[in-house]
């Protein structure tokens, strides 16, 4: 559990601050057996128990290193061994080891409950069937199945409930329970009609049929298409605007023929581009869906 792999964490902190006391901490019977900096380590960083367990313990954030160590390896640099060891244990093996008993805990309580989830889900579709088949011997019928959707509120049409049920019993009129547990999977489906193909295109089918018909519809259904007319009505835009600034700054008898040429052709240009545009979408969505939203 998590609690045993902390209590291994402590233990371990618990028995690094023990050596640690043994070999830094000043002894009153020893008096030169060692240099100033390594009792200078006992002093400044094991002066008590205490204080001991929190510079190691801070020492697993490494936010003390390598300071907790400096009076020791400035006494001999193999002391460092002994704190660097303390980090491969406890920082690098335990604390992982941590992390993965709390994954592996979060992920069986997880498991628990989507298994509750479901228990209760099926529990809760079982009596649904029974309460809507408890007349029907079983089988539920393609009306019920309806109402039951309008009773839910669903954003579903009594074409898509239509689709679901269908979807559901394999296309027979009734459905078993089996098949009715599987609702919740098709439930949140997004059941979009087909659109019918265009007029001209149920008119005259063999000009949709055409290499260059077809070249057509793939162009305007590209979105660069629809880049393109963004692009011409912001040039359009501009150009307004800048013969409108023309028009107010200079009177009529002071305007230049060749700049209200040139706003002319701009115009007609333009009306053909829309007029080409308006074509080619009529031609490859048809009325109806060119006034769409999805066009």
């Amino acid at each position: 559990s998590v609690m045993d792999v902390l209590l291994l964490v402590f233990f371990t902190i618990l028995l690094y601050c023990v050596i640690s006391i043994i070999v830094f901490t000043p002894k009153p019977w020893i008096q030169q057996a060692a240099s100033n900096e390594r009792w200078a380590e006992g002093a400044q960083q094991f002066p008590f128990f205490g204080e001991g367990m929190w510079n190691l313990y801070v020492l697993l954030s490494t936010a003390n290193f390598p300071d907790v160590m400096m009076p020791a390896y400035n006494d001999h640099p193999l002391w460092a061994l002994f704190f660097i060891s303390f980090l491969v244990i406890c920082l690098y093996f335990l604390l992982s080891l941590v992390l993965a008993t709390v994954y592996d805990k979060y992920r069986e309580g997880m498991l628990g409950s989507i298994k509750r989830v479901l228990y209760q889900r099926s529990v809760a579709l079982n009596l649904c069937f029974r309460l809507l088949t408890k007349d029907c011997n079983g089988k539920l019928s393609r009306q019920r199945f309806q109402k039951l959707v309008q009773s839910m509120r669903w954003p579903v049409t009594d074409f898509g409930a239509n689709v679901m049920f269908d979807v559901l019993s394999d296309g027979n009129d009734d459905m078993s329970f089996l098949q009715f547990s599987n609702v919740t999977s098709v439930m949140h489906f997004n059941i979009v009609a087909l659109h019918r193909p265009p007029l001209l295109e149920r008119t005259f089918p063999g000009l949709y049929r055409r290499k260059l018909a077809q070249w057509l519809c793939k162009v305007v259904q590209h979105p660069l298409f629809d880049y393109s007319i963004i692009l011409v009505v912001s040039v359009n835009v501009i150009s307004s605007i800048v013969f409108l600034w023309y028009k107010t700054r200079y009177a009529p008898e002071h305007r230049s023929r060749q700049v209200m040429w040139v706003e002319i052709v701009f115009n007609v240009l333009f009306s053909l581009l829309y007029a080409i545009e308006l074509s080619l979408k009529l031609f490859n969505f048809g009325f109806k869906r060119f006034w769409s939203s999805q066009t």
